[in-house]
This record gives C-alpha cells, sequence and structure tokens, in this order.
C-alpha cells in the first residue's frame, strides 16, 4: 500500500510540475549480500583489494532502495528528452 501512495504522488507530482521525486524504502528481512566470484579472470580478480559483491539489491542504513526503477504508464508527456550525455563505464570488471 506504502509504495502504491509512494507512486500516487510522484505521477502527481509530475504531470504537474515537470518533476519526478521520491524514496522508495524497504520492509522487511533483508536479504544476504551476494559475493562475486571475480577469480575466473585474472585481471578481475586482481582488480579489487576488498571482496566484492553483487548490487541488484542494495539499501542503506535506514532501509532506503538504490537503483530503483518507477515505470509511469499514460502519461502524456510533450517536453524534450534530456541531452546530457551518460556514460557507462567498466572499472575494475565492474560496470559504473
Amino acid at each position: 500500500m506504502k509504495i502504491i501512495l509512494i507512486i500516487i504522488s510522484m505521477m502527481y507530482s509530475f504531470i504537474f510540475s515537470g518533476t519526478l521525486t521520491g524514496n522508495i524504502k524497504y520492509e522487511g528481512e533483508l536479504p544476504n549480500k551476494k559475493l562475486l566470484k571475480m577469480d575466473s579472470d585474472p585481471i578481475c580478480g586482481n582488480a579489487h583489494s576488498s571482496d566484492m559483491f553483487n548490487e541488484s539489491f542494495i539499501v542503506d542504513d535506514k532501509n532506503n532502495l538504490q537503483n530503483v526503477l518507477v515505470w509511469i504508464k499514460n502519461i502524456d508527456y510533450t517536453g524534450a528528452s534530456p541531452v546530457e550525455k551518460k556514460i557507462i563505464d567498466q572499472i575494475g570488471c565492474i560496470y559504473q
């Protein structure tokens, strides 16, 4: 129910002001971090001084989720698309 209310409030904000903001919190027991196996390639394995973990589920100390995708359907948007280029880079065998 909380997520639905957050999404509705974000839709309202987007329609009337053109800005979409929000915060998604995880409720429940957090899953254990999953270790990334990086030793199959010696370059990847030696690129990090500590263990690397799967980043598909990231929460901070207040249970705020990172990297959340919110899908909004049936929005009639006539504004321009962002023109700033984004870069996805692979550093130490991990995309950033």
